[in-house]
């Protein structure tokens, strides 16, 4: 008897290999075949680098007695060109492949390639891999069908927050948009993506793994997938394509475009809630300079050393060797010294603050807009009345319409408040400080701080070079203060350093 090994293969779970089982097993009966090990699998043929065929090959490694390997059709052994690979694999092992019902034997009784047979394996592999190229297509283009025309959900559990499947179609979830629309308008409140995390935890609102019986939490990639997501404006991603459904919008597109600008921008605008950043610096913008290497001087800061200005020569080699400064020391002797020395200065340049240009021009834009919305919706009413719209057509444009005016009308007042406020906070801080003398609690003092954006403003350059401290600004104006160690500078000074700062 000769020793052979037998292949088995189905496509999926919901097949057997009975079938393949009889027809092999019984053609080594009657051929006086002794099979020494079967190899079976579930598993696609359009899948290459298959297990079985792997462990078929190892185990032939091993035992030099198989003469023969056993199969019920060549399909079994694969739909692919790995095939050929796996039948020339075999050949130079002498060991000869017999496909029962394509009535094939790649060698001949001397152990010799069968030349007919090759051909024929060439065109039967190119069948097969045509009739699998087939099979992708129908399925594809069936699947593209049900997605572009019924909007089917091919995802199983994972559809995005906000919707549901219902008979395998896409729908939204009512209950989940308020979350939704929840998300969004916090992150455009300036919250952190970590913020909202947390807020949706404590208030006990489930993330999608949770309500699938998954565990899981909010994370921040959770909220920025929701965030990026075009399916919230009714366009659905599909192949590369987005597929306009405006029967799935949740959102609108100036909050959606708003929310994705911000977050390009990787900016978290309330500050409160910023980990990265634990301290507002005055001099972020490369305004310090060395007066050694001449490189700038950035804000350092770890667990055991609190918030120094040092030159940005010793981050990723040796160090100029020049002095490292408090950040709040060298904020508030800048900020004392222009206290007592430059409030005409001061004032000349706040007034044609740059901030408050800019805040008006982006008002004057966003009321452009706001008049756009305006008559749009007249357009639409005579559009309506001239019947050329539908009473759902109407009402759902006209909504949208009066949310976007909203938003637009809701930030132009934001605006205008913020213009309002820096005006107030610059009569204070200039009365704070034309009003200063010895009198004066010391505790002002550290309040009555100048804004960040002015300072950069007025100061052009900071020049440290050993103990010397040179401030030059814009108008050319300089003044020098010498770095004391020995002075200490808290937010809220004692009694006691009141006299100090005095003196």
């Amino acid at each position: 008897m000769k020793n052979v090994c037998c292949l088995y293969r189905v496509s999926t779970d919901n097949q057997d290999n009975e079938r393949q089982f009889i027809d092999v097993r019984n053609y080594c009966k009657v051929n006086d075949f002794n099979i020494i090990k079967e190899f079976e699998a579930k598993i696609s043929g359009a899948k290459e680098n298959r297990k079985e065929i792997k462990d078929l090959l190892e185990y032939l490694n091993k035992d030099s007695s198989i003469e023969f390997v056993v199969i019920s059709e060549l399909s079994r052994l694969g739909r692919t060109n790995e095939v050929l690979n796996t039948i020339k694999i075999l050949n130079e092992k002498k060991i000869c492949l017999i496909s029962l019902k394509d009535g094939i034997k790649t060698l001949d009784e001397k152990k010799e390639i069968n030349q007919t047979t090759a051909l024929l394996i060439n065109v039967l592999t190119g069948v097969n891999a045509f009739e699998l190229s087939s099979i992708k297509y129908r399925s594809g283009s069936g699947k593209d069908a049900k997605v572009i025309s019924n909007g089917s959900w091919t995802g199983g559990n994972n559809y995005p927050y906000g919707y549901m499947s219902i008979e395998k179609r896409l729908v939204k979830n009512e209950k989940e948009i308020p979350i939704v629309k929840l998300i969004f308008d916090k992150y455009l409140l300036g919250w952190g993506s970590q913020k909202i995390c947390s807020f949706l935890s404590n208030e006990g609102i489930l993330n999608r793994s949770q309500l699938n019986g998954k565990v899981g939490k909010w994370n921040k990639n959770t909220i920025h997938s929701m965030l990026k997501n075009t399916l919230y404006i009714g366009k659905r991603s599909w192949k590369e394509e987005k597929i306009e459904v405006p029967e799935l919008r949740i959102i609108d597109d100036y909050t959606f475009e708003t929310a994705n600008k911000r977050l390009s921008s990787s900016k978290n605008t309330n500050f409160d809630f910023n980990k990265r950043k634990k301290y507002e610096y005055m001099f972020d913008k490369q305004l310090i300079k060395c007066g050694i290497c001449g490189d700038h001087y950035i804000p350092f800061q770890t667990a055991t050393i609190k918030g120094y200005y040092k030159c940005h020569s010793g981050k990723y080699s040796k160090s100029c060797g020049n002095n490292s400064i408090p950040v709040k020391y060298l904020e508030f002797v800048i900020n004392e010294h222009l206290f007592y020395n430059w409030l005409t200065l001061i004032s000349k340049n706040i007034e044609s603050n740059s901030n408050k240009d800019g805040k008006q021009i982006e008002i004057d834009l966003l009321q452009i807009e706001a008049n756009k919305e305006v008559n749009k919706q007249k357009r639409l009413k005579e559009l309506y009345i001239d019947q050329e719209l539908s009473k759902i057509e109407y009402h759902s444009k006209i909504d949208t319409s009066k949310r976007i005016y909203e938003q637009l009308n809701d930030k132009i007042k934001e605006l205008k408040k913020e213009i309002e406020v820096s005006e107030i906070d610059l009569k204070k801080v200039l009365k704070g400080a034309m009003g200063y003398n010895k009198e004066t609690k010391k505790h002002e003092l550290a309040e009555l701080k100048i804004e960040k954006g002015t300072l950069q403003q007025i100061i052009k350059k900071i020049t440290i070079t050993g103990k010397l401290i040179d401030v030059e600004l814009v108008n050319n104006n300089k003044f020098q203060l010498i770095f004391d160690k020995t002075r200490k500078i808290l937010s809220k000074p004692t009694k006691e350093e009141n006299k100090a700062v005095n003196q």
